[in-house]
């Protein structure tokens, strides 16, 4: 028999366990709390990138470039084609309000200067003519080439954000100017400024909890063994046929009986889980079709969503027209070029145009963040046009949608969050599949003729 008057475990092997899982943790917790903040900032700053150069080349689609060009003498700004223009870019600040500045510009000749075209904003007043040193700014050269934003943020008189650039193409894909613009990223910083401030009120709590969670967890393990075998003898008595001869030297070899006790005990809680398991999923069967009628019912038959027999169905509706793979930045201009392009072939309205365009932007941009790529199509309905995109992403999290569509702005990620609810507000349908599998997601565009 053991005594129980002798401790097995000291003190000094107490201080000790505590001390190096003290210092584990709080490494583990500082490392994890710089890695959070650089992958916050790089997402932020990728984020406002893609979105200003979406934004930019958007508005760039919109400009008819033949137009523009003809632009020349101060004169031109009280034309109906520099008014059809400015309308334009306009209308882009309306839907997207952390625009904060939005113009035209072109090339004098080779060299490092450039003169303004069309303005949006009348206290800036920048005139047909107006001459602007580009020696320095190596972005706004380079989109004449393509879309492109800066690589640093920039405080400027109208606010603190990014610039983003993409060029004016005419009916021969020359390029006659660029469309450039300034969204404004106050509101994320002071996100940015509260999250840095939570974050740090959060670690400086789990240091305290870790200490106290680990000095109390290690003093319950290094009670004097003499007792804890004394209650494993006791519990373990008469078990001996049963038990996996080790030979320690220690209590070990005790424990050793009780793990088997557990084993046994572990496997029929395994056997009960799966059975919970399995009317779990019965029952969150029986949550979806709920769910997706009321969902129905709130957005009047817009939303809709789909399982699996309802998706394959729906996939038959249509006549296929185009398809493009998305998988990197460069393709959600390709994917916004496909769309314009097909839309204008139809007749579509500008406005419609510019609303289908913008949906498609957001679409694609969200398939490339969230699930890496995927296959957008275009296929024609009866009374417009039907665009879709797959991905083999993770799935959109249902008890989240209804934030996702009536909340601007929300996300469940570090993003800006605004793309579903733009979709949203412009489809006249939506079909939604989502799974662990991947997500499906169509937006049905009708009466596209309509001004």
């Amino acid at each position: 028999m053991f005594s129980l008057g002798k401790p097995l475990v000291k003190e000094t092997l107490r201080r000790k366990m505590m001390l190096s899982s003290f210092f584990s943790l709080t490494l583990i917790l500082v490392l994890t709390y710089c890695t959070y903040f650089y992958i916050f900032y790089i997402a932020l700053q990728e984020r406002l990138e893609l979105r200003a150069t979406s934004l930019a080349s958007t508005a760039a689609i919109l400009i008819d470039g033949e137009a523009h060009d003809r632009l020349r003498t101060r004169t031109d700004e009280n034309s109906v084609e520099y008014r059809e223009i400015q309308k334009v870019l306009q209308d882009i600040t309306k839907v997207n309000p952390d625009i904060t500045y939005i113009y035209t510009m072109r090339k004098l000749g080779e060299g490092e200067k450039w003169e303004f075209v069309v303005d949006t904003k009348t206290n800036i007043s920048s005139h047909i003519g107006d001459v602007y040193d580009a020696t320095d700014m190596d972005d706004m050269r380079q989109a004449y080439v393509g879309p492109i934003a800066e690589e640093r943020l920039l405080i400027a008189h109208w606010g603190e954000g990014l610039c983003g650039y993409a060029p004016i193409k005419n009916n021969n894909s020359q390029t006659v100017g660029i469309v450039g613009l300034h969204i404004s990223a106050e509101n994320i910083f002071h996100q940015e400024r509260k999250l840095v401030l939570w974050a740090l009120a959060i670690f400086v709590f789990s240091l305290g909890l870790t200490f106290y969670t680990t000095s109390k967890r290690i003093k319950s393990f290094t009670q004097p063994l003499e007792r804890m075998t004394a209650e494993v003898k006791r519990f373990t008595k008469g078990n001996y046929e049963q038990r996996i001869n080790i030979k320690t030297g220690d209590e070990f070899e005790i424990l050793e009986d009780t793990l088997r006790a557990a084993f046994d005990i572990m496997t029929n809680y395994q056997q009960m889980t799966e059975r919970d398991l399995q009317n779990t999923r019965m029952q969150k069967e029986k949550i979806f079709h709920v769910y997706r009628d009321v969902i129905y019912a709130v957005t009047q038959g817009k939303l809709n969503l789909l399982n699996e027999e309802e998706l394959e169905l729906l996939k038959r509706e249509g006549v296929f027209q185009e398809e493009i793979i998305v998988a990197a930045v460069t393709d959600v201009n390709a994917a916004r070029e496909l769309i314009a392009a097909y839309l204008e072939k139809r007749g579509c309205s500008q406005q419609h145009l510019a609303h289908i365009v913008l949906c498609v932007s957001e679409m694609v941009t969200n398939v490339i963040k969230h699930a890496g790529n995927g296959i957008m199509q275009i296929l024609t309905l009866n009374h417009g046009v039907r665009v879709s995109v797959v991905d083999k992403g993770p799935g959109m999290d249902f008890d989240q949608l209804p934030n996702m569509i009536f909340l601007q702005g929300f996300s469940t990620k570090v993003s800006m969050g605004f793309g579903f609810s733009i979709i949203y507000r412009f489809a006249d349908k939506i079909f939604l599949s989502t799974s662990e599998r991947g997500t499906y997601l169509a937006m049905d565009f009708l009466n596209l003729m309509d001004s």
